[in-house]
Parts: C-alpha cells; sequence; structure tokens
C-alpha cells in the first residue's frame, strides 16, 4: 500500500468517511430508512482484469472496498464505495470539483474525461493523465463511486486507454448514472444557504486541520428506526434539506452535517437512535458538550461523533482518526466543533423522542375495539349526563308523604315494573349494535384486504337487519301488534338529506378509523402529507382526524334523524296506508320541543349510536307507543315547523280547522291530549265533552316541574268542569302521574311512576290504552300492580 500515491488514498478516504460516513452509514441499532438503498460495491467491483492478478484485497472506513492488482505492466488498484440515492452517486459526484481547496489535493486538479461524462482524471498541475507512468481516474456509476489508479512500470506505457477500459467495463457492470447535472454545480436552496451560514468556515484551532473545506448542500439522509415505508421516505427525504462541510489534516478526516426536517419530531427520533450507540469516553480538559447532545463511538466502523438536535434540525459532528490523531483527540474536536455550531443554530427543543413500538396486529385490532366501545361509551355518557340534566329541571324529591284521598272507583297503575323491562330490552339491541360496528371497524383495521371489507359489509348488513327485526319486536313488547308496514318512498327532502346524512356518517367513521391508525402505528406517507399541510406533527394529526372523525359521525348522527323526519309521509298518506282508527295526538304547540329522557331502543337506528342527544321530545317517545294502536296524527304549527318523528303534522287554515278537528274527534279511535292552559287547548277540551269524546281521550302529563304540572291540571280541570265534565282530585301526586284516563261512570285510571323517562311514557301510554282490562276493583298504591314487573311495589 506503501507504494500508491498517498494525496489519492487521501482523497477517496475523504469521500468514504466524510460524505458516507454521515450520510451512507448508519447507527449500527437503526433501520436505514431511505428510498434506493445501494447494492454492495463487493458484488459489483471488477475482480478480474485482463493481464492482471488480483493480489490483495481490504475494506476501509464506511464499507470502502479496495482491490490490488499486479501484472506485467504495472500495478493497478481500484477503490469503491457505495453511495445511497439520496444524495444519489450523480450528486456527489458532481460536488467534487468543490474539493480543490484541501491542502493534501494542492497541485492536483481534475480533468473532465472528454467521452465519459461520469469520469475526472485526477492529474498534478500542469500535466495530463499518464505522465511519469500516473494515471488516476475519478468516476460514478449508478450506485457507486470509484477511484482506479495505475502506477505503470515503463513511464511511455498508455495507462490511460487501460485505465478508461477498466472505467468502462466497471460501469457496464453496475449500470450507467444519468449524465444531466454531472458537470453542473450542485445548486444551493435557500434554506440549504442559511444552514451553510450556520457551520463555521474555519474549524476549531488547534488540531491541524485545513482550513478550506470541503462544503456541500443537500444530502440528508433520514436514519430512523421508525419509518420503514419508503414512500415516507422519499417523502420526507424529499422535504429535508441539509449542509455539510468537511476538514481534514493532522491524522483526522472530520465533518459537520446540519439536516432541517419537515417535523421536529423526526429530528428528536434521529437524536434517539444515536443515543443507543455506545457513549465515547471524554477525556479529561475536554469542553463540556451542547445541551442534550449525544458523544458517541461508532464501532462498526471507528467513527467518534457528537449528535444534538435544536427544534428541526439536527447537527451530527463526525470525526475519523489515524496517527498521529487519537480517539481523544477525535472527541474532542468533535465536542468542539458542535460548540462552535451550536452558537449559531436558533434555538428550540433539544431532547430526543423515541416512536412508541407498534403494537402487534392482535393489540392493534384490540386497542382498535377499544377506540370504539369507548366512543360509544363516551358519547352513552355525555348522553347520561345531558338526561340527567333535563331530568333535574323539573324532578322533585318533595314526593307527598300522604297520597290524596280517592273514591273507591279509582284505579292507579304503577308503571316502574313494566318500564324495568323495557330498559333491559333496550340494553340489549344496544349491546348488539355495539358489536356490529366493533366488529365492521376491527375488519376495515386490519388491513385484510378484500375479506375485511367483506366481513365490515356483513356486519353493517346484521345491525341493520336485527335492528329492524328488534323493532318490530319492540312494537309487541307492550301494545297490539301492528300491522306490517309497506315500504314508501321517502318524500324527495328526506331522501336528499338521508344521502348527505349517509356520506356524513361515511366520512366521520373513516376519519375516525384514520385516526386510529394514525395515534396507534408509524407515520404513513398520508399521514405526512396531511402534517405538512396543516403544518402539525404527524402523532397530532392522527389525534385531530380521531376526534374530528368522530365529531362528524355525531354530526352524521343528528342528520340522519332529519333526514328521518323530512322524509315522512304526509297525513293523508298515513291515514290511506293504515286502515286502522288513527290516534288524535292535541297539545300546546309550545310542548313540541319539551325534552324527555330516552333509553336505548331499536327505534334509533343503528347509526345514532354514537348520538349523545340524551333527550327527544317528549311528543315523539309518546307518538311511537301510541303508533301501535292507530296512526298518529296531530296539527301542525300555524305557519309551518321542522318535521318531526313523531305525530304526522297537518296544517289546517284558522277558518277551518274547528270543523276539522271535530271531524278528527269523531273519527279517532283515541285521542291522547298534553293538559296545558292555552285558549286553543282549551276550546279543544271543550270539544272533547260535548261531542262525547271523553272516554276515549287520554290526558298524558308531560314531563314538567311540579308546580308546572299543578297549575295546567288546574287549568284543564277547571275547563272540563265548566264543560260538564265531573273531574275528582287526581288519585295521585301531579308529579307522579303520567297518564289520566276519565271513564264513563266518571271513574279514573291513572298510571304513575317514581321517574320520568321514555320507558314510563311508553308503559303508560299501552296501560292506558288496554282495551281488556279487568280488575277487581280499586288499586291502593301500597299495591299498585306491575303487569311486567311480577310483584306489586310498595307506595312511597
Amino acid at each position: 500500500m506503501g507504494t500508491w500515491p498517498r494525496h489519492a488514498v487521501r482523497a477517496t478516504i475523504v469521500f468514504t468517511v466524510v460524505v458516507a460516513g454521515i450520510f451512507g452509514s448508519p447507527p449500527r441499532d437503526a433501520v436505514r430508512a431511505q428510498a434506493d438503498p445501494p447494492g454492495d460495491v463487493n458484488d459489483v467491483m471488477l475482480d478480474e482484469i485482463d493481464g492482471f492478478t488480483l493480489a490483495d484485497e481490504s475494506t476501509g472506513q464506511a464499507g470502502a472496498l479496495t482491490r490490488e492488482f499486479t501484472g506485467a505492466d504495472g500495478e493497478l488498484q481500484i477503490i469503491g464505495f457505495s453511495v445511497a440515492t439520496p444524495p444519489g452517486a450523480e450528486a456527489l459526484f458532481a460536488a467534487s470539483r468543490t474539493m480543490g481547496g484541501f491542502k493534501f489535493l494542492e497541485g492536483l486538479e481534475f480533468i473532465d474525461h472528454p467521452s465519459i461524462p461520469s469520469a475526472r482524471w485526477l492529474v498534478s498541475a500542469g500535466t495530463l493523465p499518464g505522465e511519469n507512468g500516473l494515471t488516476e481516474l475519478f468516476f460514478a456509476t449508478r450506485e457507486h463511486i470509484f477511484l482506479v489508479i495505475l502506477n505503470a512500470t515503463d513511464p511511455s506505457f498508455d495507462g490511460p486507454t487501460l485505465v478508461e477500459s477498466v472505467a468502462r467495463a466497471q460501469a457496464a457492470k453496475d449500470g450507467p448514472v444519468s449524465d444531466s447535472g454531472l458537470n453542473e454545480p450542485v445548486a444551493t436552496t435557500e434554506v440549504e444557504a442559511r444552514l451553510s451560514a450556520m457551520i463555521p468556515e474555519q474549524p476549531p484551532a488547534g488540531y491541524g486541520l485545513d482550513s478550506a473545506s470541503l462544503r456541500l448542500p443537500g444530502f440528508t439522509l433520514l436514519e430512523n428506526d421508525a419509518i420503514s415505508d419508503s414512500g415516507v421516505v422519499a417523502f420526507l427525504n424529499d422535504r429535508a434539506q441539509g449542509f455539510t462541510a468537511a476538514w481534514t489534516g493532522a491524522g483526522l478526516s472530520t465533518g459537520v452535517g446540519i439536516s432541517k426536517y419537515p417535523y421536529a419530531i423526526f429530528a428528536a427520533s434521529d437524536l434517539a437512535q444515536y443515543g443507543k450507540l455506545p457513549p465515547a469516553t471524554i477525556p479529561d480538559g475536554a469542553p463540556t458538550p451542547p445541551r442534550d447532545a449525544v458523544v458517541f463511538e461508532r464501532t462498526d466502523n471507528g467513527l467518534v461523533g457528537v449528535a444534538f438536535r435544536r427544534g428541526d434540525l439536527l447537527v451530527l459532528v463526525l470525526s475519523d482518526y489515524e496517527a498521529p490523531a487519537t480517539a481523544s483527540t477525535a472527541t474532542s474536536f468533535a465536542i468542539d466543533e458542535a460548540n462552535l455550531v451550536d452558537r449559531e443554530v436558533p434555538a428550540g427543543v433539544t431532547t430526543p423522542y423515541i416512536f412508541p413500538t407498534p403494537p402487534s396486529r392482535l393489540t392493534g385490532l384490540a386497542l382498535t375495539a377499544a377506540f370504539v366501545i369507548a366512543a360509544v361509551g363516551g358519547a352513552n355518557f355525555v348522553a347520561r349526563l345531558r338526561a340527567r340534566r333535563v331530568r333535574r329541571a323539573w324532578s322533585t324529591d318533595d314526593t307527598p308523604a300522604v297520597w290524596p284521598a280517592r273514591r273507591t272507583a279509582t284505579e292507579l297503575v304503577q308503571l316502574d315494573g313494566d318500564a324495568a323491562a323495557l330498559r333491559h330490552r333496550g340494553a340489549v339491541v344496544e349491546v348488539v349494535q355495539l358489536v356490529t360496528i366493533v366488529v365492521g371497524v376491527v375488519a376495515l383495521a386490519g388491513d385484510f384486504g378484500w375479506r375485511g371489507a367483506t366481513v365490515a359489509v356483513v356486519s353493517l348488513a346484521v345491525g341493520l337487519v336485527f335492528s329492524h327485526w328488534w323493532l318490530r319486536r319492540e312494537y309487541r313488547l307492550l301494545g297490539p301488534a301492528a300491522p306490517p308496514r309497506e315500504f314508501r318512498v321517502p318524500r324527495p327532502a328526506g331522501a336528499v338529506m338521508g344521502i348527505v346524512a349517509f356520506g356524513v356518517l361515511g366520512l366521520g367513521v373513516a376519519y375516525l378509523f384514520k385516526g386510529m391508525r394514525y395515534v396507534i402505528l408509524k407515520p404513513t406517507l398520508a399521514q405526512l402529507r396531511w402534517a405538512n399541510l396543516l403544518a402539525m406533527a404527524p402523532r397530532d394529526v392522527g389525534i385531530v382526524f380521531a376526534f374530528g372523525g368522530l365529531l362528524v359521525t355525531m354530526l352524521g348522527a343528528v342528520l340522519w334523524r332529519v333526514a328521518r323526519a323530512l322524509g315522512r309521509a304526509r297525513v293523508r298518506e298515513v291515514l290511506d296506508a293504515d286502515p286502522r282508527p288513527s290516534v288524535l295526538y292535541l297539545r300546546s304547540f309550545a310542548d313540541d320541543s319539551v325534552p324527555l329522557p330516552i333509553i336505548a331502543s331499536a327505534r334509533r337506528p343503528l347509526f345514532e349510536l354514537f348520538s349523545v342527544r340524551g333527550a327527544d321530545p317528549f311528543e315523539e317517545c309518546v307518538a311511537w307507543e301510541l303508533d301501535s294502536y292507530g296512526p298518529v296524527v296531530a296539527v301542525g304549527r300555524p305557519g309551518g315547523t321542522l318535521a318531526s318523528l313523531g305525530a304526522a303534522r297537518e296544517h289546517l287554515s284558522n277558518e277551518t280547522w274547528h270543523d276539522e278537528i271535530e271531524s278528527r274527534m269523531r273519527d279517532a279511535g283515541s285521542i291522547a291530549l298534553a293538559p296545558g292552559d292555552t285558549d286553543g287547548l282549551a276550546w279543544e277540551l271543550e270539544a272533547i265533552v260535548s261531542g262525547g269524546h271523553l272516554p276515549k281521550t287520554i290526558f298524558v302529563f308531560p314531563p314538567l316541574a311540579p308546580a308546572e304540572l299543578d297549575r295546567r291540571w288546574s287549568h284543564t280541570s277547571a275547563v272540563l268542569r265548566a264543560a260538564g265534565a265531573m273531574v275528582d282530585e287526581l288519585p295521585a301526586p301531579c308529579s307522579l302521574v303520567h297518564t289520566l284516563q276519565i271513564r264513563d261512570d266518571d271513574s279514573m285510571r291513572a298510571t304513575w311512576a317514581f321517574t320520568r323517562d321514555e320507558a314510563t311514557y311508553r308503559s303508560a301510554v299501552d296501560r292506558a290504552l288496554e282495551r281488556d282490562v279487568t280488575t277487581d276493583g280499586p288499586f291502593p298504591p301500597e299495591a299498585a300492580p306491575s303487569r311486567v314487573g311480577g310483584a306489586p311495589e310498595s307506595r312511597p
């Protein structure tokens, strides 16, 4: 090796150690994140040359391979090393023109080869290739950089022709590079220029290094075991920028590079990779490294270095040494240079970051299922809080200790047992709906391809079919079996809103699912593109998507409810489609917005499982149970109202509404009336009494504060008495009564419960409309029967 020109060997070392060392040789424990990893130089380097015999082979710094050949015409050496893409062999070769400032290259120059764009002769100034028997050719192939050196025994031997033939053979074996920019200087972007200004022109004094440096823009590669997707790597490398400077002399080959990442989290993650390397011994008297810096030793190639980060900037200083330099000298230089750069880079967060280890597929699917369950549970919790707030607005704990005295003919029916059974059945349908949603989301989250999509579709279909079947079953749980509903095409407004709602639901679920993946798994290319667009960290994108998707899903549930309301048939269509006598619902228009706490029920489709409403309009819950006995119709608010999921609305003119209401009363099989104190309701009460409709009338007490209910009933009972009806005192506290009927013999039948919610009102409507109820006599509150619950419940 001593026979070879020293400057040629040193030139190769600079390129292999500084460029390949900083950018092409990852930490031992790291996984190289690169778009195009280079092939092994050993696989492509020539091992046979006509007229020469392979005499020796050795591996140098950063994987550089040297093969020495001997022959009758002289000795030939090929030195080569792999170049990762980026930067790529083409870009690195183009940057070689900047090496002239090194002292060890003083008196040397590069001459472009006339016919090989990727090759340059290395000669002494003022000489030609081959003079004095020495020929050196520096050239690039597809993935490698080579230096061919011929030391001819006969100075008159045509060395350039031989070396050129070796270069062509070597290029043919590895493949040529593009010659589009080989002879152009490497362009410097505005960011790279700023990074260059952060690297001092002069190296630290006292180490005997050249003042002129090799300065190369770009060439940033990510060393990160948090990235494995080639698309992610290409995206990051396309947006990451860097600048590198190198010095050599006195046994040291050194380099410093600054990389600007598109996201600070990746700079922090790369810093963590260097923290996994063995720590280097800091010599006594050496300066203190920058804050949170990692001082390491790379045992695979003998390099020592310092790495630290400031926000989205990662600074890496590497130092290789040989006699007379020592490991302590190299470490001291790396720390000194790191401190110089630290004074120039802007302030920022300095700590490393380790991406969480992605879970196994089973764990990931379990986490996905848990997230969906938690989302539904959270929505249910919010709904319960809202229902509790509604209940607290009108509930009271001041239930009278002594109930009013009653006539012996009064019948009093307790509802708590029936209501408890309804709540239990509602919980069953909610669990089944939740299971179908979890199965569908997990099937999509598992990356099972078309099989997962098929399972998701089947799961959704099962949930819809089950909900429809359970809905039919709920119609029969308390009331009589309603006739089958014929399918009717929704009204245009409802159909359009349904399409919109379904699209919003799909969008919400998709981004909910996408957000969960972004939070749990490694970054994807799509995630990074969103992070780049929204200017936030990739993991934050997952959090935003998950919660945003949940909110959009809830919005979709609301829109689906509106679509159902808008798509409902008009009164005439409802009456024509159902031959049963109708149920006329009368109320004060202000009661349309009175809320009632709801329970889980198939009345709400699968898509409303994420709803946080907690309460529906009181009329809606009552009308749904009334529909078991006949089509429910009501008069709409003058001027029009938003479509409702309660009674079908009919808008009547001021001139005809009296006659129309009287006609509806005569045709109705039952009349449900919510007590109030408006003039219109007073006229309707008088018409009920005068028309003989009182026995088929059910007074449904709205869920209001006790004082309001007392006032309303006082007004209602006064109007009834004035119209000629015999109205006795209520048989139970007004705050507990749900429905009241006044029979032909002026006796009363009332239902009551300790709580008010959808379950108690549906039970009350069913008990009030029972036509076959027979009793042995009045029921005192001490033994109020519970037909579903079984045993009588004691009075308060």
